[in-house]
């Protein structure tokens, strides 16, 4: 049979709230026992006000043994005081129709112990206020569709233990203050025409043609011949080696030019000056003076400028050493009388 149950209110006994003010609200309220506080279910029934009020005094515990489904038709505002753990046996999803945004105050820790997949429909802004470190432990690849651009404000380094490999569709271009490369073996520096190789051997050019454009200077160190003069002829050791390079006083050369060079009334060689103004070769038996002329021209073309000799001498005990001679500038007018 049905039970009709109610309270009889009265000064020692009062409501909840106050009546007839909340007259449409049914409220069960209990307070705690020895102590402060209180446990309440209410229900507010009046019209745009509609609740459902839950007031747990210190812990609340939901035990759901199958599913458990939250709809929220407008807004939903959660404020955890403390600390909050979320764990999930299987999978997760979530979906945000619009944007959100994440503000931790402190650290982040994210942890996968399998793979991450990111799909972003449009751009992807990182900022970073101090370092980023990034390790890998096996391969990384990077696809770019269009461009790349890195602007470091120090300094780049790179260490590669194995291959470095470089390929540039249409052109390289670097620009620095100071280009310093150094290879343990070798340099190789390849083009259709030719290529420079640089190795414990020394330095080769091979291509169909060379040409030097501008002056050449040689060191008188070097044991070599400077770059784009006449190969020195097959000496036998003992044997006096030696050539002459015609300069300006502006160091620009002479270049072909008609020259002898003669010991004495006895005609060793004569020819035309190279590119670089240099003459052939001249191989004597022992040392012995020898003079240089150039033809004379025409009065008004007459050069009086001097002659910058290279003699080497070679033994079998010394490499062959450069010298640097200066003639007198009164050595042409000297030597050029009868010459053509």
């Amino acid at each position: 049979q049905p039970i009709a149950t109610g309270r009889t209110y009265r000064q020692t006994n009062l409501p909840p709230y106050e009546l007839p003010k909340h007259k449409t609200r049914m409220t069960i309220k209990s307070r705690t026992h020895k102590g402060d506080g209180f446990n309440e279910l209410r229900f507010e029934d009046e019209l745009g006000h509609q609740e459902v009020f839950i007031h747990a005094e210190k812990d609340k515990n939901v035990h759901i043994k199958h599913n458990n489904t939250h709809y929220v038709g407008n807004d939903r505002s959660e404020k955890v005081e403390h600390d909050e753990q979320v764990e999930i046996g299987r999978n997760r999803s979530k979906r945000v129709g619009n944007d959100e945004h994440i503000a931790i105050v402190q650290d982040q820790h994210l942890q996968l112990g399998r793979d991450r997949i990111e799909t972003l429909g449009r751009n992807h802004h990182t900022s970073i206020g101090g370092d980023r470190v990034e390790e890998i432990a096996n391969n990384r690849h990077d696809k770019i569709a269009a461009d790349h651009n890195i602007q470091i404000g120090g300094s780049a380094e790179q260490s590669v233990q194995n291959r470095y490999y470089l390929c540039a569709g249409q052109r390289i271009e670097q620009k620095t203050t100071v280009f310093d490369v150094s290879s343990g073996e070798r340099i190789v520096l390849r083009a259709p025409g030719g290529s420079i190789t640089i190795d414990s051997d020394g330095i080769t050019l091979d291509g169909l043609t060379i040409k030097l454009k501008g002056p050449v200077t040689t060191d008188a160190i070097g044991t070599g011949n400077p770059l784009g003069s006449p190969p020195s002829p097959a000496a036998p050791l003992g044997a006096f080696l030696g050539r002459y390079t015609l300069l300006k006083n502006d160091q620009r050369a002479f270049a072909g030019y008609r020259y002898r060079i003669t010991d004495g009334a006895t005609l060793l060689s004569e020819g035309l000056t190279c590119p670089q103004g240099a003459t052939d070769w001249t191989v004597t038996e022992a040392s012995r003076p020898v003079q240089a002329h150039k033809a004379i021209m025409r009065d008004d073309q007459r050069i009086t400028e001097t002659w910058q000799p290279y003699l080497m001498a070679f033994d079998d005990e010394t490499p062959p050493v450069e010298t640097k001679v200066i003639f007198p500038d009164d050595f042409l007018a000297h030597y050029s009388e009868g010459l053509d």
